[in-house]
């Protein structure tokens, strides 16, 4: 095992986010000043955004003035392909943009609204890994087995449905899902279909036609696992079984839908949290 603090000069964090508005710029720029005392440790940070290209560069001035250290690297898309398509690809144009990068050997990705310390620096991880991840995890995940049961598949890693707020990979892909032509055609699938009857992108599109196993929902998280285990990645999960047991209790007591554990603290994992609601109460596990 080593710490994260061992591959920094071999990484590069990667942000994810939306500019709409002018206020987009400040709320970003609030959030990265949480996390400045160790992204300050990086060369580089890449920025994968879509929406207005102006606002976007226009942030890009603003986080120069703040005197980071690492190099701002704007990658941007003028559309904004909506809720969940939008995301994957901001995730997809970064691993397209590292893919020729060889001095970045890991990518450390984080939604805009994600925080933690510098004790981030000091999870141990195993260097023979390719993939670090924390799962999912909803109410609806508890539907048919016990708590003891996910507990032991999670450990096991039979249950597998990482979080796309959080996660470092190694910059090693071959192949990236979905494909540019795959999901520009699954995102005009959804648009008829929504239109007709409104609803998330996993309700309306699953299974085969999604290329995901029967039943699966279109989701960020599907298209993360499968691109992680297209590619033979070796993983590693990042919460220890005691805390697992700690947020299972908290999601089957509190019967947590949302399995994207927003404003929930990991206090082993550098206290990283997606802090979505800044000015809501927060829950340390």
């Amino acid at each position: 095992m080593i710490k994260l603090k061992t591959i920094i000069k071999r990484s590069c964090p990667a942000f994810v986010n939306t500019f709409k508005e002018n206020k987009h710029i400040f709320k970003l720029l609030a959030y990265l000043k949480f996390n400045k005392d160790w992204l300050n440790e990086f060369d580089s940070i890449i920025f994968s955004t879509n929406g207005s290209r102006i606002i976007a560069e226009t942030f890009i001035e603003e986080f120069k003035k703040e005197r980071y250290r690492p190099k701002p690297i704007l990658l941007h898309n003028d559309i904004n392909l909506g809720h969940t398509f939008g995301t994957i690809d901001n995730d997809g144009r970064i691993f397209e943009y590292s893919a020729n990068c060889k001095n970045i050997e890991y990518i450390w990705k984080f939604s805009e609204d994600v925080i933690a310390d510098t004790s981030i620096l000091d999870i141990d991880i195993d260097e023979t890994c390719d993939f670090f991840y924390i799962n999912n995890i909803g109410s609806s995940s508890l539907d048919s087995i016990s708590k003891k049961e996910l507990l032991h598949n999670i450990l096991q890693q039979k249950y597998f449905y990482p979080q796309t707020n959080y996660y470092i990979m190694k910059n090693n892909l071959s192949i990236w899902h979905p494909t540019r032509q795959t999901l520009s055609e699954l995102k005009a699938l959804y648009d008829i279909r929504n239109s007709a009857s409104p609803n998330y992108p996993w309700n309306l599109i699953k299974g085969e036609e999604a290329g995901l196993a029967k039943n699966e929902g279109l989701s960020c998280e599907a298209y993360l696992a499968k691109t992680v285990l297209a590619n033979d990645m070796k993983k590693q999960q990042l919460v220890s079984e005691k805390k697992l047991q700690q947020l299972l209790d908290l999601i089957k007591q509190h019967d947590l839908k949302d399995g994207s554990h927003k404003n929930i603290i990991y206090t082993d994992i550098g206290n990283l949290c997606h802090y979505h609601y800044p000015n809501a109460p927060t829950i340390k596990i």
